[in-house]
């Protein structure tokens, strides 16, 4: 009986485990879209905004967008080997892993906790900018360079915030089974 129900056990943590990182190279995917829709919105800034704010609205999205490119495929790639990693059929193995998936999830939400806080820095940065661009007291590529930012973070806030509530529910589940693979051993 012990052993049949540590081979569910086993399976269903995989499946979970499966399941994380799918969803994670889904949302890596997305990410990459979204850099290449900013870096092609800033070439059409460049081709129909002329002076200051263009270049402002350029230097402020096309860094960043590269870098949510990037950070795209660098999550795709780490998915990718956290899946091919070759988890253990056995119960003992996958209850060791999940010990070393736990902390490295939980070292993750805290990660994410700290980003969206300089995130939210930024957007509120942003904002007082682009009051003080309307308002004419900044030049127009601080104004362009703002707007940018402001879209760049809001986009990767909301991204966070999904990310942050899959790890979350991730680890929760890892815990779970944690808790009922020690009665397992």
């Amino acid at each position: 009986m012990i052993s049949h129900l540590t081979s569910i056990y086993s399976l269903d943590i995989l499946h979970y485990i499966q399941t994380y990182y799918t969803e994670e190279k889904k949302a890596s995917i997305v990410m990459f879209c979204i850099g290449l829709v900013m870096i092609l919105l800033s070439f059409v800034c460049s081709k129909f905004i002329e002076g200051d704010l263009a270049f402002g609205i350029i230097f402020g999205l096309l860094p960043l967008a590269v870098f949510q490119t990037l950070y795209g495929v660098g999550i795709f790639l780490k998915s990718n080997l956290a899946l091919n990693r070759g988890i253990s059929k056995s119960a003992k193995a996958v209850h060791l892993n999940l010990k070393k998936e736990l902390v490295r999830k939980e070292s993750a939400l805290k990660r994410y906790k700290i980003t969206r806080h300089i995130l939210e820095g930024l957007f509120v940065l942003s904002m007082i900018i682009i009051v003080l661009g309307v308002a004419k007291k900044v030049n127009n590529y601080n104004l362009g360079l703002a707007v940018a930012v402001l879209l760049q973070v809001a986009v990767m806030i909301a991204y966070d915030l999904f990310a942050q509530r899959r790890v979350e529910e991730y680890t929760r589940r890892l815990k779970r089974h944690q808790g009922e693979g020690d009665g397992l051993g």
